[in-house]
């Protein structure tokens, strides 16, 4: 940048006032549009255009008039020809020099093959040669650097490099000229120069041919021993020689290509050699390549205290992954306590880390980013010294980060990645810790159920992100609605499974029919409340798709109640057990979820609110049949006796049900419930008719006719008494 600038201004000072000027008139052109009644008397020019207006007469030097021409033209032909001489300068300047440096190697290793064939050069003269000839071009490289011929001084460097690096393998491997640690030593040499001439000339192209040899030199010299320690060593002093010229220059491709490189060597080395008894320097040597590349990222920004960019994030938090993905590897599950202190390391590296850029800064823009990635391991020490399954927390916690940090730099792709991994933690969650429990365990006290609640907190905590931030973009609010409508029915649906499967594993002790019984019970329980729940959260968050979504567990809380009074249960007395219990709550629920659109969602109150009332009323009627039929039909001596009396108290539960409806309807003046009640004493004649006439013993039939009737009578009382006062209220 300072060469250019200075450069500029030497053309700048080489041109005269008069020349200075006039590109800036021909940019002075103006395009004023025409009003339309103008436009309609100017020939040849259709409407919508502009109008090009010439420069005035005198602004050419010396008075002279130029030539008319549009200014459209004119601006158009400027691209083309600075596109024109960016091509021809990047090629002229680089590509046919890294072409010809290419070519040229190319020309010498057949010069090198053909003399061989012919018996000229020896293995010691042929390595020999090729050091020689990298050495020239290495030195021809830096002069032409130093005369500022960039591209084909950096052709030149990197051709020499990769002779030298050529050369020395063939002397090792091919010719075993010299000791794997003569030649071992010798890469290390050039990869040392070449790094210093990359730092000294600011070219990168050097640098990273420099560091892909240095990484390549323990692969080249491999001898199939285990040579950890020394291979180790290596890559770390590589490491921080990149680690150096990152404290001066901004090179994420060199950054990127040390991380990689480092890694897939370790992990080479990994698989092939280690074994359990190498578990301590293993572990040593693995932290402390964790911390080389904690700090390899953002080292120019510790120096400058500029803001961290996105990718210097990414990298760090997939150097986090790798170096915890092969801690967990090595010591889970035998040493997860130790791996719980890890998890606490790396938590405390980034709130440092953190803290010393945000003091660098001056302003903490970025530690906020590194406090979210402290967050997360500190998340993961908590189930790891408490022996909960970390990979799930781990994933949970990432894509809240990821959610973080994509909110944190305004880009979508990182936020849409955060929601694709919380969406792989619910399927890793479902196929690999799903069902809860296999065996015996203590309620709510245990490893699996503390694990599977992670999921809704992870998930709540990702909506909660997404609503502070306000997303605009619609994708983000889909995320949203998705993840907070998931971990709601997630939090239900493990509370649910606790619940019951404990009670089923209770009555497996005592009594295996009754444990089943009080696991439906809970799960209708659980699902209506559940539903109230969501509702209240939408109701608060203002949020339609958990209101809407709140229907959901209330049909399956419903569904349950209607399965419960389907099956054969144990001996229970009338409207005093459990199911009868169970069917009040989901009732109520209801009621009160009716109510509260009625109350808070008013929009909503004769379409959702007015279904959901009416479906309570037709559920409440259900349950009280079946509890009538099931009770008499269950304790009255005989079967035939039991039967008759069983549909009497039916057709009874019915006239009385539609009695309530009638009285209700007028207290609450509504009519449609005055004719439900109307429209149920009408079916409870009807099945007086047509089944109990016919089905029941005369004393059963007269007990069933005689209640219906005078509970019919009552009703046209009431409704004679109350029907003028509501017909006078609504029409007057």
């Amino acid at each position: 940048l300072e060469r250019r600038v200075r450069r500029l201004e030497e053309q700048l000072a080489s041109v005269g006032p008069g020349d200075a000027r006039e590109p800036q008139k021909k940019e002075e052109a103006e395009e004023i549009p025409l009003r339309e009644s103008e436009r309609q008397s100017a020939p040849g020019i259709p409407s919508g255009q502009k109008t090009p207006v010439p420069p005035p007469a005198g602004a050419g030097s010396g008075g002279t008039h130029r030539e008319e021409r549009p200014v459209e033209t004119y601006r158009a032909q400027r691209p083309e020809k600075s596109l024109w001489q960016g091509i021809e300068k990047a090629v002229g300047e680089k590509w046919i020099a890294w072409v010809g440096v290419m070519v040229i190697f190319l020309a010498l290793a057949f010069f090198i093959k053909h003399a061989i064939d012919m018996g000229w050069l020896g293995p010691t003269a042929r390595c020999t040669l090729g050091v020689i000839a990298g050495i020239i071009m290495a030195g021809a490289g830096d002069r032409c650097l130093r005369r500022d011929m960039r591209g084909l001084g950096q052709g030149l460097v990197g051709g020499g490099l990769a002779a030298l690096y050529l050369s020395l393998f063939s002397a090792f491997y091919f010719y075993d000229l010299m000791p794997p640690e003569f030649a071992f030593g010798f890469m290390v040499a050039v990869t040392a120069g070449g790094m210093l001439l990359a730092l000294l000339h600011d070219a990168l192209p050097i640098a990273f041919i420099a560091v892909l040899g240095g990484l390549l030199t323990p692969v080249l010299c491999r001898t199939g021993v285990d040579q950890r320690d020394l291979l180790f060593s290596y890559i770390t002093v590589l490491n921080m020689g990149v680690l150096g010229i990152a404290l001066f220059r901004r090179w994420r491709a060199l950054d990127m290509l040390a991380f990689a490189g480092a890694w897939l060597l370790f992990g080479g080395w990994y698989a092939r050699f280690y074994s359990e008894a190498m578990l301590t320097p293993t572990v040593s040597w693995l932290l402390v390549f964790f911390v080389v590349f904690l700090l390899l990222p953002f080292g120019y920004h510790l120096r400058t205290g500029l803001a961290v960019p996105l990718e210097r994030f990414l990298l760090g938090m997939i150097n986090a992954a790798v170096a915890f993905g092969f801690a967990f590897d090595i010591l889970h599950p035998e040493h997860h306590y130790l791996l719980g202190f890890i998890a606490l390391g790396m938590a405390a590296s980034y709130s440092l880390l953190g803290t010393g850029l945000g003091r660098r800064d001056g302003k903490g823009r970025d530690m906020h980013g590194f406090l979210a990635l402290a967050m997360i391991f500190l998340t993961v020490a908590v189930p790891l010294h408490m022996g909960l399954h970390g990979t799930l927390i781990v994933w949970v916690a990432q894509s809240v980060a990821l959610l973080y940090l994509g909110y944190r730099f305004g880009y979508l792709p990182v936020r849409l990645g955060a929601f694709a991994v919380f969406c792989v933690a619910l399927i890793r969650f479902f196929t690999v810790h799903w069902p809860l429990h296999e065996m015996d365990f203590v309620l709510f006290w245990n490893t699996s159920f503390a694990t599977a609640l992670c999921v809704p907190i992870g998930g709540a905590v990702f909506a909660w992100l997404h609503r502070r931030r306000n997303p605009g973009a619609k994708w983000d609010c889909a995320a949203q609605r998705m993840v907070e409508i998931g971990s709601c029915l997630l939090a239900i649906l493990i509370l649910q499974s606790e619940l019951g499967l404990w009670l089923i594993q209770r009555g497996l002790v005592a009594d295996e029919f009754r444990g089943e019984y009080f696991a439906r019970f809970t799960c209708v329980v659980i699902w209506t409340l559940g539903g109230l729940c969501m509702l209240a959260g939408g109701i608060r968050w203002r949020s339609p798709a958990m209101r809407l979504s709140a229907v959901l567990p209330l049909a399956m809380g419903l569904i349950l109640l209607f399965i419960m009074y389907l099956e054969q249960l144990p001996e229970q007395v009338l409207l005093i057990n459990l199911r009868f219990a169970g069917a009040l709550t989901a009732v109520s629920a209801a009621f009160l979820w009716a109510y509260s659109l009625r109350r808070w969602v008013p929009e909503w109150d004769g379409k959702l609110g007015g279904f959901i009332g009416w479906m309570a009323l037709f559920v409440l009627w259900f349950c009280l049949s079946m509890e009538s039929w099931h009770f008499f039909l269950e304790f009255v001596q005989p079967a035939d006796r039991a039967r008759w009396v069983a549909l009497m108290a039916v057709s009874i539960t019915w006239g009385v049900y539609a009695t309530a409806l009638l009285v209700a309807g007028f207290l609450r003046d509504r009519r449609s419930l005055r004719l439900v009640a109307l429209g149920l004493f009408a079916v409870t004649g009807g099945k007086l008719v047509f089944v109990d006439m016919a089905g029941v013993r005369d004393i059963y039939r007269i007990i069933s006719f005689l209640a219906i009737g005078l509970l019919m009578v009552g009703a046209s009382y009431l409704y004679h008494k109350t029907e003028k006062k509501v017909c006078e209220k609504e029409n007057g």
